[in-house]
């Protein structure tokens, strides 16, 4: 009978993205300014709902609900990064890495729920524009955003459950220079690859037919044809693409029993994964913008957003 040295993790150990010391001011300025305008933004949209009467429709309290959840969103990893790289730390306990898998799900899903519940907002709004408010009422609108939250907690409960296992069974490894990585997935037993490709797929499609269905809405309907739509169906693009930067490959390599990425496709994906987050954060200050000169400025609205500005800010 073989012998197995097994150790069980207190701490892990963040390799970060670089270990040259001049580059990590440069680093924290960099994650600190992306920070700061993304929750600025999205407060900017949270406080300009709740301060203007007019809007108190079920649009703005879905946008500031999912303003909230973006906020959420960067805040369960950014500022923990910020800190390490301020006092050179690169440790997380075992109990605070599952519960930033916890509430990095959590809002990542809930994020992707609510753009779901806009683009039935939408749909009523288009296909049943006199009935709009009848549908749409405050109970009703307050029932998809709780059914959003409950749904996101209880997935992100099963997505820090599997984290849990994986990294309690983790093999450590010196690996030397590679052209491929060894992708270890959530769990080596064969039985719940279904279960984990059933329900990525689900998320996956739940997520881009949300998002197309904003931006075909928008592109349809001329009443539509307004810079706060614009700028909403770009962001559903941005969205669409950011979950496709992983997800579809990842349901691939369920597929297949493949576990390789190559080195060129890995910093391919993170390319376009940290592009797509970038492009997210900076529409939704985009969009507080629009919402303050539609507040502040309303008689020069259309003046100022032109549809030459519009573009040039996306």
């Amino acid at each position: 009978m073989e012998q197995e040295n097994e150790t069980q993790i207190y701490k892990i150990f963040l390799l970060g993205i670089s270990e040259n010391s001049t580059l990590q001011p440069f680093l924290f300025g960099l994650f600190l300014f992306m920070y700061l305008v993304t929750v600025l933004g999205s407060s900017v949209i949270i406080l300009d709902t709740i301060s203007d009467s007019h809007l108190h429709t079920p649009m703005y309290f879905f946008l500031s609900n999912l303003s909230l959840a973006d906020i959420s969103f960067t805040s369960t990893s950014i500022p923990k990064m910020l800190v390490n790289i301020q006092i050179h730390s690169k440790v997380i306990t075992y109990e605070g890495c599952i519960t930033q898998v916890y509430f990095f799900t959590l809002f990542g899903v809930l994020d992707s729920l609510l753009l779901t519940v806009m683009a039935y907002d939408h749909f009523v709004a288009i296909c049943h524009p006199l009935h709009f408010l009848v549908i749409m009422n405050l109970r009703f609108c307050g029932l998809p955003v709780l059914v959003s939250w409950v749904t996101a907690a209880l997935y992100s409960l099963l997505e820090s459950l599997i984290t849990s296992i994986y990294i309690n069974n983790m093999k450590l490894k010196n690996y030397t220079q590679s052209a491929q990585f060894l992708l270890l997935g959530f769990s080596e037993d064969p039985e719940l690859q279904p279960l984990l490709f059933g329900i990525f797929l689900s998320m996956y499609l739940a997520t881009v037919l949300g998002n197309l269905l904003i931006v075909l809405a928008t592109v349809s309907d001329y009443r539509l044809h307004t810079p706060m739509y614009f700028f909403l169906s770009n962001l559903s693009f941005m969205d669409t693409g950011f979950t496709s930067t992983t997800v579809p490959n990842m349901l691939v390599n369920i597929q297949t029993q493949s576990k390789v990425i190559r080195y060129k496709g890995c910093i391919t994906q993170v390319y376009f994964f940290m592009l797509c987050l970038m492009l997210d954060s900076i529409l939704l200050t985009v969009m507080s913008y629009d919402h303050y000169v539609a507040i502040c400025h309303p008689l020069h609205y259309m003046v100022i957003m032109n549809p030459k500005l519009c573009v040039l800010l996306v």
